[in-house]
């Protein structure tokens, strides 16, 4: 029985793009993530090692975008979507990461990425 957890719209501010400016003011951006897991194991459980705490799970990625400081939205949804799939319950996820702020006209840009775990994995 495959179900799937989110996190919707988790905002936080981190260092994100090329241009000079960027690489000192940290900025707005918006993180999405849906996880594909076994919900038959869940059922009727209170046991958090049965599922993925999506408590946890998004101060990890909180701090995954804080620590790296990355370059490229594509690099730090692809560095996000690995993260998640070494839970050993994700069976795929989709990440997507907006960034706000990129002109005076109130404009976002995002990057996305879906991956699921290698067969055997």
């Amino acid at each position: 029985m495959l179900g799937t957890i989110a996190i919707n719209k988790l905002r936080t501010k981190c260092i994100l793009g090329l241009n000079p400016q960027e690489r000192i003011e940290e900025q707005v951006v918006e993180i999405s993530v849906s996880v594909t897991l076994d919900f038959s194991e869940v059922e009727g459980s209170l046991d958090t090692s049965k599922t993925i705490d999506w408590f946890i799970l998004a101060n990890e990625l909180e701090v995954i975008l804080k620590e790296r400081k990355f370059h490229l939205g594509e690099d730090a949804v692809v560095t996000l979507a690995k993260h998640i799939l070494t839970k050993p319950k994700a069976i795929s996820t989709t990440v997507t990461l907006s960034k706000f702020e990129i002109s005076s006209r109130g404009e976002s840009v995002s990057a996305s990425i879906t991956i699921s775990r290698s067969p055997g994995e």
